[in-house]
């Protein structure tokens, strides 16, 4: 049998390459964020076991009353990160993370965008979709505000950095 065309074509391995380089860097923070919170699942039933134990979750709940115990404590660890951001040392301390490694993750860096985007949609009042033209494309925005001499302000959801795979 003939060999394929698609064996010695470097374009081909080039694109495989490409491919599988951007896969892996997609995947990366996704694998690391389930690790992640893996391990903060292990260190919270650590911690939440005594305390199942004291308030005999077992009996009530069943093996999930100390597995549910660490998800609650997990969310109460987040709400108790989440009242320290809004301080100024922790407005500084995630400056200080966004800046030195969280900023090169496009996936935190488009969830970031869109999390902002939402928040700024649902704080405002009589917002109006409307439909903008960019370089030959309709694309969905919200109207913010009405300027001078016919001009608007326009919210576009959109990542702010786009990424592809080299």
């Amino acid at each position: 049998m003939p060999a394929s065309n698609h064996d010695n074509d470097p374009s081909w391995v080039g694109f495989l390459k490409a491919t599988i380089a951007g896969g892996l860097l997609f995947l990366l923070p996704l694998i690391l964020v389930v690790l992640l919170f893996s391990h903060a699942m292990q260190i919270a039933g650590k911690v939440a076991h005594p305390i199942s134990e004291f308030l005999t979750l077992g009996k009530v709940a069943g093996p999930a009353g100390e597995e549910g115990l660490a998800v609650l404590m997990l969310i109460l660890i987040s709400v108790a990160a989440g009242l320290l951001a809004r301080t100024t040392a922790g407005r500084n301390l995630m400056r200080w993370s966004e800046n030195s490694f969280l900023g090169g993750l496009p996936q935190y860096r488009l969830v970031k965008s869109v999390a902002e985007g939402l928040a700024q949609i649902e704080n405002a009042e009589d917002l109006k979709p409307v439909l903008v033209n960019i370089e030959d494309a309709w694309q969905i925005g919200y109207l913010l505000e009405t300027l001078q001499k016919d001009w608007v302000a326009v919210f576009l959801p959109q990542p702010r950095h786009q990424c592809r795979a080299m």
